[in-house]
């Protein structure tokens, strides 16, 4: 969450990551799931790294969006209150951006079970993808 609000907040960074963020992101985690069940050492590992593309990407997009798209009058007040970045950081964009997160995370959390149950019909000796199929 933090990589999310300092990509979304700095212009530069911005601009250089968000391309490639969004390229990624558009690839569904269920794609990752036979790559990674096949590439990881273990079951348990490529299960871990599905889960976490399958949540990371949203919300990292989410993020970056949400951060970027501020009211820039809140942010013109809060400097002019002379308010430090890091407390901006703290006390207004990220009271400011969790709700939308929060929503988001819930989606994200179903997109990976269902991406979990993918990798276990292919690569798992239990879990209930292996009692689907």
């Amino acid at each position: 969450m933090s990589l999310g609000i300092a990509v979304g907040w700095t212009l530069r960074l911005r601009k250089a990551i968000f391309p490639i963020a969004k390229a990624i992101s558009t690839v569904p985690a269920m794609i990752y799931g036979p790559y990674l069940v096949v590439m990881m050492p273990t079951f348990t590992s490529a299960s871990i790294f599905v889960i976490f593309c399958g949540t990371f990407w949203s919300l990292f997009m989410n993020m970056i969006n949400r951060v970027g798209t501020i009211d820039q009058r809140i942010v013109n007040t809060a400097r002019i209150l002379n308010v430090k970045t890091r407390v901006m950081l703290f006390s207004v964009i990220l009271p400011y951006t969790l709700p939308r997160i929060l929503n988001e995370l819930t989606v994200s959390l179903s997109i990976s079970v269902m991406t979990l149950t993918v990798a276990e019909m292919i690569g798992a000796d239990r879990g209930m993808g292996f009692y689907v199929k």
